[in-house]
């Protein structure tokens, strides 16, 4: 019982991620549409940044998160006893909020590992 809950939780955690990594494989692919003949280099090299890509995306989920922390969306003075009520309740859906955009922002680096091992594999499978 307890290691369905842990894979089911490490699902939960990954199938963005490969989503993720799926929509990076098929773009890479689809590029030579538009750019013209494929090698495994250029498709390898096209994994690569899409796997930069990917990471960045995460980042600026950290860059948007910098300062919520600090002051956690709650009023520095408590006025009436009854702040302190809303003051809690506050606190608990912007750390809910916290909570998400970090899972968010490991998703993705997860997802950009990825792309970016993928393209090393196709590099020297490549040969």
């Amino acid at each position: 019982m307890e290691q369905v809950k842990w894979t089911t939780a490490l699902w939960r955690f990954l199938r963005p991620a490969l989503i993720a990594v799926g929509i990076v494989v098929v773009g890479a692919a689809l590029s030579f549409l538009v750019a013209g003949e494929f090698s495994f280099q250029a498709y390898g090299d096209r994994l690569f940044w899409g796997g930069i890509g990917v990471g960045m995306l995460g980042g600026f989920a950290v860059v948007a998160s910098l300062g919520a922390y600090s002051t956690l969306g709650t009023p520095s003075v408590l006025t009436a006893p009854g702040d302190a009520r809303i003051a809690h309740s506050r606190v608990a859906e912007y750390l809910e909020t916290n909570s998400r955009r970090y899972g968010f922002t490991m998703r993705m680096i997860v997802a950009g590992v990825l792309c970016i091992g993928l393209s090393a594999l196709v590099n020297v499978l490549a040969g």
